[in-house]
């Protein structure tokens, strides 16, 4: 009899995968291609790609890269309140004495707007990282597309539907770029206190994600996947 029980599990689970799977196949078909320029996926581990390739270095040679990394994943998290030196200064050089750490933060910068914008020349500041009123932020052109926007998109696609089954693949689109937590690992900025805010808040819009899939699915008459989205979600 457990045996029996433990097929019918499988098979359940099984149905549940494949009928998620035709879904998604279908948001994805009908999604649209992210625009060409710099993509940052920040929902779980932070990597960007830039025209369709993979970005390996944040910093330049004189600058750390995993110090650049953070720098970049504070001005994109704060978005237009940007950040102030001493915020930056105080998160990734914490120990090091002011004069020093002050030189280490510039270098840093310039790597980092090096790798954002290759053309820059020189002593040139370029476009990719804006300072005004004693804050630095990232130029609002810059990131053509990021998982981050797009996951909100879906969700409020989803909840505009009229169509239950838009509505379910808008759903499902938004599941699929969800990877894990906000700017998970990423070097500095991800273990501090800064990113918790907008973690948790991801973090429980995937958890409504999860429990709305839930109740699509069951509508549907979808058991299987219904179930698997509550457990997802508990």
């Amino acid at each position: 009899r457990r045996a029996a029980l433990g097929r019918r599990a499988v098979e359940a689970e099984r149905r549940a995968v494949e009928s998620r799977g035709t879904v998604l196949s279908e948001a994805l078909t009908d999604a649209a291609s992210p625009p060409a320029g710099l993509h940052v996926f920040a929902l779980g581990p932070l990597r960007a790609e830039r025209d369709g390739q993979p970005m390996r270095r944040w910093g330049g040679e004189k600058a750390g890269t995993r110090q650049a990394e953070a720098v970049f994943a504070f001005l994109f998290d704060r978005g237009e309140r940007g950040a102030a030196k001493d915020e930056l200064v105080e998160l990734i050089w914490p120990d090091v004495d002011l004069e020093r750490a002050d030189l280490a933060f510039h270098r840093t910068l310039g790597g980092l707007r090096t790798t954002l914008e290759p053309e820059r020349r020189g002593g040139d500041r370029g476009a990719a990282i804006t300072f005004h009123n004693d804050r630095y932020r990232l130029n609002k052109g810059l990131v053509a597309w990021s998982d981050v926007a797009s996951f909100e998109e879906a969700m409020s696609a989803a909840s505009a539907a009229s169509d239950p089954d838009q509505a379910l693949q808008h759903l499902e689109r938004a599941r699929s770029l969800y990877r894990g937590d906000f700017l998970d690992d990423c070097p500095f900025y991800g273990d501090s206190a800064q990113v918790e805010e907008r973690r948790e808040l991801l973090r429980g819009r995937c958890v409504d994600l999860l429990l709305a899939l839930g109740e699509r699915y069951e509508a549907r008459g979808d058991r299987p996947a219904a179930a698997a989205c509550f457990r997802q979600a508990r």
